[in-house]
C-alpha cells in the first residue's frame, strides 16, 4: 500500500485522514488527520493485515458513511465503504414524586 485516503460523507473537502508512503517504506509513511474532524483522536496502523483506522472517544458527530481508498504500487485501487452508527444513552433524567 502506498496511499490510503479516508473520507466521511458529511465532511466537505478532502480526506479526513491520509497515510502517504509513496516515497518511503510503509513503516515510515506520513500520517495526516483533519484537525477539525478528528483532532488527535485517530490513528492508522499500516503494518497489520488488514490495516485499520482507529477513532478514539467516539462522538455522535462521528456517525456517518466512511470511504477508504487504498492505492497500491502494482495493483488496482481498492475502495471500501463502511457505515458507523453511534448509539448513545440519553442524558436526560426523569424524576418522579409521590403525591
Amino acid at each position: 500500500m502506498r496511499l490510503v485516503l479516508w473520507y466521511r460523507d458529511n465532511v466537505k473537502g478532502g480526506p479526513i485522514y491520509s497515510f502517504d508512503a509513496r516515497n518511503t517504506a510503509p513503516e515510515a509513511g506520513k500520517h495526516f488527520a483533519d484537525i477539525q474532524t478528528l483532532s488527535n483522536r485517530a490513528s492508522f496502523n499500516p503494518t497489520t493485515n488488514p490495516a485499520y483506522l482507529t477513532i478514539r472517544a467516539i462522538k455522535r458527530e462521528d456517525m456517518g458513511e466512511y470511504k477508504c481508498r487504498v492505492d497500491f504500487r502494482r495493483s488496482r485501487t481498492l475502495t471500501t465503504i463502511v457505515r458507523l452508527n453511534v448509539i448513545s444513552m440519553s442524558l436526560h433524567m426523569l424524576t418522579f414524586r409521590s403525591l
